[in-house]
């Protein structure tokens, strides 16, 4: 019964209840059909969790997971000019409901009509456009006919090396090919299985075309064949900047893993070079007639990816008393690999074994354990799961506590991130979404971290093997130790170990909770053991930790933790000569409880209480401490109070303290004063004034501070200066109490070996790199006070493991003559690798010259400029001016824009101490250029400002 012409509205939308797979738990489904513009929603207590605007057709979201798992969930159905229809469903096992809606007489959008003087088809202005090609001259625009002109700008078919982006952020540099639509038009990306795969697609997004080309064993095959990015993923899109030789690609937030926007793809990480390295540490010190001096060493080399690290230490003492006497120890040796395929590391010689449950314990054998860098995004320890849709490039904020702790910039269409740090073990979070519009929207996502949390699915494992190390002697006594740890679900993450030797055996239990009310750690530890006296021992020890979430400005954590007295701890079971399990020193049980109020702008308070109860008949200990901080436009302050009160009549230790921090800009950059106070009982109190800072770009540290208790006051200064080659430090104090003077000097850095030679570094890190730089003497590193040496080798002492390093030159300090063809280069190394990285650079004075023909004419734009030598050392810009690097004081540039014998000409330069470079370090000149092949008529006319060259 509607008009004829008039569109209709007819949608289905059906929500039910289906259980996860991974949790213990009901997650949601919507299916049916929409029409374009239409939203559904999600609503649970008022608050919107999901929203996703609709297309025509059929939909299916599923894998939807509301806040609460038992409040029912509201849906709405938005239509435009229409009421808001919706259904409530409550979360019971197999529930389901169906909202079905027509709706007539929808106004129709009227199109939009083109202008009759633009009809025909679309960019058909574009052939009407004519170009003038004595407009583009040099080697530039060489062999560029009159169509392919009309294209420059935009992209050509052919391979082109061009650097990848992802939703904005770079992924790889590739030489990707191009080619036109089969209707025609400008030419796009094609994109191959090799590079797509880098992309970090969730294979369910992938079209049937695209899994069949990723399917394809042979790596030929997979390189022939590619697909514009939209053939490969529904809804992503391509955008080339040919100035920038820039590729980005657009791709729903939601499509992607985890490992492709936090996590190194295996294949980027490389191990490094085979290299060694050795960090020295030096000191010497000084005081009443007695020095000391101490070297200590911690060397390392890198052959085929396998890693040795050694440590050892010398030290010399002299005094009047006890004489002249020396010591040698050589510490811990080891042999590290990691390994990439299984995501683990492993270490033999002496090592310490790897328990969050038992506690760690040091031998010398092996160690084979996970290894957290190697892992995906979900497979690393806990993180909570935010997911939302985006109606237009949209920016997503997550804060917590009223903290903004992330933002990201996402594509149309739905996201999800799980790869969020928040900055407190509790409290909810608050996500927020901004659209290109203005409009927006705010979630709420409950979330408490608990120890030992993982995520679903994701294992840790440890095994170790060997003897027992006791202050660094290996004894006889051998053990094994292991623990798995696996995520059973969202809620529960279950622990195991397991440590056993000859006369001593160990199990523990760990179960780690997660849930909208907090988090709740279990922990148990099973012990028994026969000591030398023949006496069997058997004990356990427990304990419960509970955090709450946020409670407005209150924070609560506690615990409470028991012990038996046959208990005896790994560590001391195998440090002592002789079992005894009942120390009457050994904690009975022990509670604890901190309590945190934030008083917004006035600061906040603290109090903590803990009771610990021993097997000695009647001893209790009670400690407190009450503490208050707060901001006075920049001055901090802070006051504490603090008690520790004993049952069995040992007097009661009371103190107190008060702290003043005031930031000072000036030559101590970063620095400030600082004074303390603190008084413990009836004693005389203990102030401090604190001067410290830094200076000269932070390459020199100083720390000046003043201490008096009573009549007793002492004084001591430090400094230390940070320098390409390592540090130097030197302190010196004293008191005014007989006149005692104490002093130091020391001095740390490294040596680094490698196949071309030794180079002075600062000392270096667990992993690091050598940069490659010929002709680079000067030239730093972004972030480091390393230099490039004279025979162009430097090193960049410290390198994230498992992430992706930006190595970026720095040319500050160095010569203006240096060029750098690529001054940045991305790695990402395994941790303990020694990287080697090559930029090229050559040296040359840059000159900006004006060219001026013999007949006072320009030089057309695209003039390629080259030397006696045949090279090519600029280019003609606009205005005939040119920024050529040149290697001689004197020398002919041969100028060509054309092939007739007019559009060429010569001019020479002639450099003396006269001619000045700018504050830029151009030397800008003004040169006569000569038309024709002959260069014995080229000669110079003026340079820059007042001063004459001749010839």
């Amino acid at each position: 019964d509607r008009p004829m012409g008039t569109p209709s509205l007819i949608s289905m939308v059906e929500i039910s209840t289906e259980p996860d797979p991974r949790a213990a738990r009901l997650v949601l489904k919507l299916q049916g059909a929409g029409h374009q513009g239409q939203v559904v929603q999600l609503q649970q207590k008022g608050l919107v969790f999901f929203e996703q605007r609709l297309a025509d057709g059929p939909f299916t979201i599923d894998q939807l997971r509301p806040f609460d798992p038992n409040a029912e969930v509201t849906l709405l159905l938005k239509s435009t000019n229409l009421a808001d229809e919706k259904i409530s469903l409550p979360l019971k096992p197999q529930e389901k409901r169906t909202l079905y809606a027509k709706h007539h007489s929808l106004t129709a959008p009227t199109p939009m009509q083109a202008p009759k003087d633009s009809a025909g088809k679309a960019g058909e202005d574009d052939e009407d456009v004519e170009f003038d090609s004595d407009f583009l001259r040099g080697n530039a625009f060489r062999n560029v006919d009159s169509a392919a002109m009309k294209k420059l700008g935009r992209a050509r078919p052919g391979n082109v090396d061009v650097e990848v982006f992802r939703n904005g952020e770079a992924v790889t540099k590739s030489t990707v090919k191009f080619t036109e639509p089969p209707g025609g038009g400008e030419a796009r990306a094609c994109i191959d299985a090799a590079l797509f795969m880098q992309l970090g697609i969730k294979p369910e997004h992938v079209s049937p075309a695209g899994a069949a080309l990723v399917g394809q064993g042979n790596p030929q095959a997979q390189s022939a064949g590619c697909m514009y990015i939209d053939q490969w993923v529904e809804g992503a899109s391509a955008k080339y900047d040919v100035s920038q030789l820039r590729l980005d690609l657009s791709v729903p937030q939601a499509f992607l893993t985890r490992l492709s926007r936090r996590s190194v793809p295996p294949g980027m990480l490389t191990r490094g070079e085979n290299a060694g390295f050795v960090n020295y540490n030096l000191n010497h010190y000084e005081t009443q007639g007695q020095t000391s001096d101490f070297l200590g060493l911690n060397s390392g080399i890198n052959v085929q990816g396998w890693q040795v690290r050694h440590t050892s230490y010398l030290s010399q003492s002299n005094s009047a008393s006890a004489g002249n006497s020396q010591q040698y120890v050589a510490g811990e040796t080891f042999v590290r690999r990691p390994l990439i395929d299984w995501k683990s590391t492993l270490a033999l010689g002496e090592i310490a074994s790897s328990s969050p449950i038992l506690g760690s314990l040091p031998l010398r054998g092996l160690r084979l354990a996970s290894e957290e860098g190697l892992m995906s995004d979900e497979e690393r320890s806990y993180r909570p799961v935010v997911r939302g849709v985006a109606r237009t490039n949209a920016r997503v904020r997550v804060s917590q506590n009223g903290a903004v702790f992330f933002e990201l910039t996402v594509p149309p269409g739905p996201f999800e991130l799980n790869d969020l740090n928040p900055p407190s073990s509790v409290g909810n979070l608050t996500l927020s979404i901004t659209e290109a519009d203005g409009s927006t929207q705010n979630f709420l996502v409950p979330y408490s971290l608990s120890a030992g949390k993982l995520n679903p699915g994701s294992v840790r494992y440890s095994l170790s093997a060997g003897n027992y190390r006791s202050g660094g002697v290996t004894t006889e006594a051998p053990l094994l130790q292991a623990y798995l740890r696996y995520g059973l679900n969202t809620l529960i993450t279950p622990g195991l170990e397991w440590m056993v030797s000859p006369d001593y055996a160990s199990a523990g239990l760990q179960l780690a909770f997660n849930n909208p009310w907090g988090y709740l750690a279990l922990n148990r530890a099973q012990t028994q053991g026969s000591g030398r006296s023949d006496l069997y021992a058997v004990g356990q020890n427990q304990s419960i930790t509970y955090n709450t979430p946020v409670m407005g400005p209150l924070t609560l954590y506690s615990g409470v933790s028991q012990q038996s007295l046959g208990y005896v701890s790994p560590l001391s079971a195998l440090s002592s000569t002789s079992l005894d399990p009942y120390s009457p020193l050994n904690p009975k049980n022990s509670v604890f409880v901190s309590l945190g109020l934030s008083l917004g702008k006035f600061g906040g308070l603290s109090l903590s209480a803990v009771e610990q109860t021993t097997w000695t008949e009647g001893r209790v200990t009670n400690q407190y401490r009450l503490s208050y901080s707060t901001l006075v436009s920049q001055l901090s302050l802070s006051v504490y109070m603090a008690q520790t009160h004993y049952t069995d009549g040992t007097p009661s230790a009371d103190s107190v303290g008060f702290s003043a921090a005031l930031p000072l800009g000036g030559v101590g950059s970063g620095g400030g004063v600082r004074y303390n106070q603190n008084q413990t009982g009836t004693q005389v109190p203990l102030q401090t004034l604190s001067a410290y800072g830094s200076a000269f770009n932070n390459q020199v540290n100083y720390n000046l501070n003043q201490s008096q208790t009573g009549d007793v006051g002492s004084t001591s200064a430090s400094a230390s200066v940070q320098y390409a080659y390592g540090s130097l430090g030197a302190s010196v104090s004293g008191n005014n109490q007989g006149g005692s003077l104490q002093s130091g000097v020391s001095a740390s850095g490294g040596l680094v070996v490698h196949s071309d030679g030794v180079i002075m570094s600062p000392t270096v890190g667990s992993t690091f790199a050598i940069v490659e730089l010929p002709q680079g003497e000067g030239a730093g590193f972004t972030g480091s006070q390393a230099r490039i040496n004279s025979s162009g080798f430097g090193v960049l002492p410290n390198l994230s493991a498992y992430l992706i390093n930006d190595v970026q030159i720095s040319l500050e300090g160095a010569s203006a003559d240096l060029e750098v063809e690529a001054a940045s280069q991305r790695v990402a190394p395994v941790e303990g690798s020694i990287v080697r990285l090559r930029f090229s650079g050559t040296r040359g004075r840059p000159l900006l010259l004006l060219l001026i023909t013999d007949k006072d004419g320009r030089i057309p734009i695209g003039g390629t400029v080259t030397d006696s030598a045949g090279n090519e050392v600029g280019t003609v810009g606009q205005g005939s001016r040119a920024l050529v690097r040149v290697q001689k004081p004197t020398d002919t540039l041969r100028v060509q824009w054309g092939d007739k014998p007019d559009e060429v000409c010569s001019a020479t330069y002639l450099l003396d101490d006269k001619n000045l470079a700018n504050a830029s370090g151009f030397t800008p000149m003004k040169l006569r250029c000569v038309l024709g092949p002959e260069t014995n008529k080229a000669a110079p006319v003026q340079a820059s400002g007042n001063t004459t060259v001749k010839p």
